[in-house]
């Protein structure tokens, strides 16, 4: 006769009086409704989503309807635009499905970027807007406009890269790089960059002046420094002097004649005429017979290329004189009223 033996076995899930599940340990975290750690610490196991293929953001599909929390693991990268989905970690938000970024960017500061995939901004036609306090300050459109104070491209602004509305109110762009003065306009060079220059019918006259300097007949063609200059922002620049001469002893004799030249050296110390004047290096005048005063009256231009301001300094010489001249020119360059130094932009 034969006997049958039943044998049952029985599986028991470890719950506690507040329904926590251990499903490795028997003594479940009491915070945690699913505990999947060993009570050991000798955890070896990771959790694995559920491996699925999402065909869209807004396609709740493997899923029959929307699931508001629901978590799976996209295997595939499908579609395109903003409904893309690639290979990564989603959530359900119960209208679509939510990419969990894993590379964020932080406030500390990024390493190891490579431009080609890490960038701040959008991957669709919607403007990135920078607030502080929460206010809109700034705003770049889709196409590239960079809007600053207005959230729309105002009329006539269709071809503009940067906009600013300032309002009312005055002052919206301020460039400092040295070369700005009163009432100076904007300009650029072939290559675009721009510089603040005084207007073309702008005549300035020079404050920097010296009092002059005492001119001697001997030695001839030696360069004095008079004590006077012009400081240029980058570009052309036509300048004008307009200088007494008078002797010290008064009214030059029957015979006598003296011919000064004058220019602008780069330094006030090694005197040479200035590489940068391209248009008539000497300004020229003389004093004749017979007179109490002589005039040295004309213009240069000035190229400054140096791309910042740079200051010119007044040099003057006696060239030639009659061989009874004596003495010296008393306070060329500065030291009368009637000398100036005028400035106009050229072009």
């Amino acid at each position: 006769m034969k006997k049958h033996i039943t044998i049952f076995f029985v599986v028991v899930i470890s719950l506690n009086t507040f329904a926590q599940v251990g499903m490795t340990t028997n003594n479940p975290n009491k915070n945690a409704i699913l505990d999947l750690n060993n009570s050991d610490g000798t955890t070896t196991k990771g959790l694995l989503l559920p491996l699925v293929s999402l065909s869209s953001t807004t396609n709740s599909a493997p899923l029959s309807a929307p699931v508001e929390g629901m978590h799976v693991y996209n295997t595939r990268t499908y579609g395109s635009g903003t409904t893309q989905v690639i290979p990564g970690e989603y959530y359900n938000n119960g209208t679509g499905w939510i990419r969990i970024q894993s590379e964020s960017w932080k406030l500390q500061g990024n390493t190891d970027t490579n431009t080609a995939n890490n960038f701040a901004g959008t991957k669709d036609a919607i403007p990135l807007v920078f607030r502080t306090n929460n206010v809109e300050r700034l705003r770049i459109t889709s196409t590239g406009k960079l809007l600053i104070g207005t959230t729309a491209v105002p009329t006539g602004g269709t071809n503009a890269k940067v906009v600013i509305d300032n309002g009312a109110v005055k002052g919206a762009v301020q460039l400092k790089d040295g070369t700005e003065g009163n009432n100076f306009i904007l300009t650029s060079n072939a290559d675009g960059v721009a510089t603040w220059k005084a207007p073309a019918t702008e005549i300035d006259f020079v404050s920097s002046y010296g009092s002059g300097i005492n001119l001697p007949v001997s030695p001839l063609n030696k360069w004095y420094f008079t004590g006077s200059s012009v400081t240029l922002a980058p570009g052309k620049w036509l300048i004008s002097a307009n200088m007494l001469l008078s002797k010290s002893t008064g009214y030059t004799n029957a015979t006598e004649s003296w011919w000064v030249n004058s220019s602008f050296s780069d330094s006030d110390t090694v005197l040479s005429i200035s590489a940068d004047i391209i248009n008539g290096s000497l300004i020229s005048g003389s004093a004749v017979p017979n007179s109490l005063y002589g005039i040295l009256s004309g213009s240069t231009l000035i190229n400054n290329t140096s791309g910042s301001n740079k200051t010119y300094y007044y040099i003057a010489r006696v060239a030639q004189a009659s061989s009874t001249a004596t003495g010296e020119l008393q306070n060329f360059g500065g030291g009368w009223p009637d000398d100036n130094i005028s400035i106009q932009a050229a072009d």
